[in-house]
């Protein structure tokens, strides 16, 4: 009996061993190279360059990280990884046998054109500001000039251009303190006196590498600044330190204080992700929290600013604003910072 069951097992184990066979030739033991395959290039994390040297915000690392950890809370096992980098390495973006970033963060005039980037829709942001990345770039935070004016004081004066900041550009359309607005109301107070002669002109203001270390001192009666030392001034004023002062949008609005996020072509994967997270940069939520970290929303998005940076906030949205453009060179003074668009000579008092 025990014979015939010994039998009768090994005729079933040939009658199935060419099925086994065939099983084992179809399914790999080893999975790996399969998972590798599938997301080679793809680690779950999204990756941003951004240009370190950017001084429009106060501290927009901050701001970015706050919008990513609600992204990352909204799609589940995909991670944001933001780093800081030079500008070469932004100008020269897939030249180098460097792994590109998913998107990257800059200022205007960095890169030259829109090679190696994918189109984007910048419907979200206001009218002035729409065009101002040629379909390839959205601006995502704001920055603007202005006027802090001391009456008690003599002279006008603006910084030194420099690398991501022409002063001389923004002056131009600033115009000179007290002047009247292009549109609406004169935003300058009633009344206000430089101690300068009524004829005073744009040749009249000064450049000064210290314009603003003047002005704290009282020695200046008007510098030009951005929401930068519009802080740095309120900060000084709550704690009792300062000149009496306040502040003037100018004559007409201008900006190149503007971040712009781009999305670099690459695995469809991440770049339908990249999408979502410029969206959420530019959701109410994000942009509203923009002036807590020292920049202003690009948006419709209420900014909840006050005071002098409510001022400027309100100057941004204007629709006659003129935004430098994301890609050229035309307002990056880095590349020609001998060729001044605009020139400006001493104050020269009157005899």
């Amino acid at each position: 009996m025990r014979t015939w069951r010994t039998i009768l097992c090994l005729i079933v184990i040939a009658a199935c061993l060419p099925g086994i066979l065939l099983a084992t030739g179809r399914l790999p033991i080893d999975n790996e190279p399969l998972v590798a395959k599938k997301y080679a290039g793809w680690s779950g994390v999204l990756r941003i360059w951004a240009f370190e040297g950017w001084t429009g915000g106060d501290c927009l690392a901050g701001w970015i990280n706050r919008c990513a950890a609600g992204f990352e809370k909204a799609h589940n096992g995909v991670y944001v990884q933001v780093k800081y980098v030079e500008a070469e390495a932004l100008a020269r973006l897939g030249q180098t046998g460097v792994r590109p970033p998913d998107m990257i963060l800059f200022p205007p005039g960095l890169l030259d054109g829109a090679e190696g980037l994918l189109p984007v829709d910048a419907s979200a942001v206001r009218s002035a500001l729409a065009a101002s990345g040629g379909g390839y770039a959205v601006p995502v935070a704001l920055g603007g000039y202005g006027w802090a004016v001391n009456a008690a004081a003599e002279g006008a004066a603006i910084p030194e251009d420099e690398e991501w900041r022409c002063w001389s550009r923004a002056a131009q359309a600033l115009g000179f303190p007290g002047e009247p607005a292009e549109e609406e109301t004169d935003p300058a107070p009633p009344g206000m006196d430089l101690g300068l002669p009524a004829t005073a002109s744009m040749e009249e203001i000064d450049v000064r590498a210290d314009a603003l270390a003047q002005f704290i001192n009282g020695d200046l009666g008007a510098a030009a600044v951005t929401q930068r030392e519009l802080l740095r001034l309120t900060r000084l004023s709550e704690q009792g330190r300062g000149p009496e002062w306040t502040f003037q949008p100018g004559r007409g609005a201008y900006t190149d204080q503007a971040l712009y996020l781009a999305v670099v072509a690459g695995e469809e994967a991440t770049a339908a992700l990249s999408m979502e997270f410029l969206d959420r940069l530019l959701s109410d939520e994000c942009q509203s929290a923009l002036v807590q970290f020292g920049a202003f929303p690009t948006t419709d998005a209420p900014s909840g600013a006050s005071g002098c940076l409510a001022q400027m906030d309100q100057w941004l949205r204007r629709t006659t604003l003129e935004a430098a453009p994301a890609f050229g060179v035309s307002s990056n003074v880095r590349r020609n910072a001998s060729a001044r668009m605009f020139a400006f000579s001493k104050i020269e008092k009157p005899m």
